[in-house]
């Protein structure tokens, strides 16, 4: 089945970029308390979970990293439904026959993709910014 090689780039780089976020927030996570991701049963490791985690670990954080924390892990939960969005969907072909996903019957193009992709970068970019900030682990 032909597939045009800018999109299957941009699919590639989605997901690509999107598991650096993932794991830039399992770096947060543990940053502020050590296996606090890793522990969890692996059923449990989703990043609705993980999104989750991190809001409940900012609350024991110094203020002004809490409140930054709280802002990124919802723009990550944001982020993670677009996700979503992205990977949960129909392939079939566009009104010109291009081979595409679709969602809700709605063809995602590159620009589309691109731009998800780009907010995946921002979201990590805040995400290795913040966890530079973040005090080291107390292992007891």
């Amino acid at each position: 089945m032909p597939l045009e090689a800018d999109y299957a780039l941009a699919l590639g780089r989605a997901v690509f970029i999107f598991a650096k976020l993932e794991w830039s927030a399992i770096n947060c996570c543990e940053r502020i308390v050590p296996n606090s991701f890793h522990a969890l049963p692996f059923r449990e490791k989703t990043g609705r979970k993980l999104a989750k985690k991190l809001i409940n670990l900012a609350a024991a954080l110094p203020p002004s990293l809490r409140k930054e924390l709280y802002i990124t892990a919802a723009e990550f939960d944001r982020l993670r439904k677009e996700r979503n969005k992205l990977l949960h969907v129909q392939p079939g072909s566009a009104a010109d026959g291009a081979q595409r996903l679709i969602r809700d019957g709605v063809p995602w193009e590159v620009p589309t993709i691109d731009a998800v992709a780009d907010a995946f970068t921002v979201c990590n970019d805040r995400l290795v910014a913040l966890r530079e900030k973040l005090p080291p682990p107390q292992i007891p």
